[in-house]
């Protein structure tokens, strides 16, 4: 916060994966005020999701920001027809 000069508000866990991320290390970040947690793993957090164990979307340098939104937004699948 002091390099950044601003307040942060969201945390990266180390190394994120499933077993790195216990609840008692969610309930430590959440008490030490972030608002939000990242893992390394794959996936996204909805409006309903846990916002201390959200998932990761990658977006490749051949991907369009177009293409990356329809997937992270569901609206991917509703265009092929998943939906």
């Amino acid at each position: 916060e002091a390099e950044l000069a601003r307040p942060v508000l969201d945390f990266c866990y180390p190394y994120g994966r499933r077993v790195d991320v216990s609840p008692a290390a969610a309930a430590a970040a959440r008490e030490a005020g972030y608002r939000s947690a990242v893992t390394s793993q794959t996936g996204i957090c909805g409006p309903l999701g846990d916002a201390y164990r959200i998932g990761r979307v990658g977006l490749t340098s051949r991907e369009a920001e177009p293409a990356f939104t329809a997937r992270v937004t569901g609206w991917g699948a509703f265009l092929r027809g998943d939906l």
